[in-house]
């Protein structure tokens, strides 16, 4: 585990110890991460939801993740683990991706008014 990692790993276990919300800033703060660069965006991603939820605006809590080892915590943040088995991981997630998961085969709404022809033969009386 990365020192940025297994400083991840200390502060999610102490602010679930202690039941408190946090904020982007804070991991920044705790991890050394860069703010936009990583923590913002992995707070955007699946993977990170494995290990916290969101609370409110621009606030978190860790998520079950005390009586994990190190290794429990790098599987469960693991890309690699959650691209093998997306079914067994509890993942939170935000209505623009469930929306975005809906069947594709669905019919789409036309529009109001006449149809387009779109053969010859919609033309021919």
């Amino acid at each position: 585990m990365n020192p940025k990692m297994q400083a991840f790993f200390v502060f999610l276990k102490k602010m679930e110890r202690s039941k408190k919300a946090f904020t982007a800033e804070d991991i920044a703060d705790a991890t050394g991460y860069e703010l936009i660069g990583t923590v913002k965006t992995n707070l955007g991603k699946p993977v990170w939801r494995n290990v916290l939820r969101k609370t409110g605006p621009g606030q978190y809590m860790a998520l079950d993740v005390g009586d994990l080892t190190e290794e429990e915590f790098m599987l469960r943040v693991s890309v690699k683990n959650m691209l093998q088995s997306p079914a067994s991981a509890h993942v939170h997630e935000t209505l623009s991706e469930r929306l975005f998961t809906l069947p594709q085969g669905l019919p789409s709404r036309r529009p109001c008014g006449p149809r387009k022809p779109q053969y010859l033969e919609d033309l021919l009386p």
